[in-house]
């Protein structure tokens, strides 16, 4: 059997703003001021237009013993299961009516 599993393997980034980012806005920013709300959707516009990154991850699978982690490589594991039994039957006949 050879299984196989391709998750992960492409990049993948989600942008936002962490709380200790240097581009996290505050209500300081906002002469006004601002509501919670609002200042949640103004830093999610913030991120989305300036393409900033919160989180990236990516998948590395090993290729073969000597490779190490691989980018782009899928997880394949060839698992063989050898299962080997011997059957054996005799008849012994005795007589053409009598089988032991």
């Amino acid at each position: 059997m050879e299984t196989f599993n391709e998750a992960g393997l492409i990049p993948s980034l989600n942008l936002g703003i962490d709380v200790e980012s240097q581009f996290a806005l505050s209500t300081s920013f906002f002469p006004g001021g601002i509501d919670s709300d609002d200042l949640g959707r103004a830093q999610a516009l913030l991120s989305s237009l300036g393409g900033i990154v919160a989180q990236a991850a990516q998948t590395f699978n090993v290729r073969d013993a000597s490779s190490g982690f691989v980018p782009g490589q899928e997880f394949r594991r060839r698992y063989r299961f050898d299962n080997f039994a011997l059957y054996l039957q005799d008849d012994y006949k005795l007589s053409p009516r009598v089988t032991v």
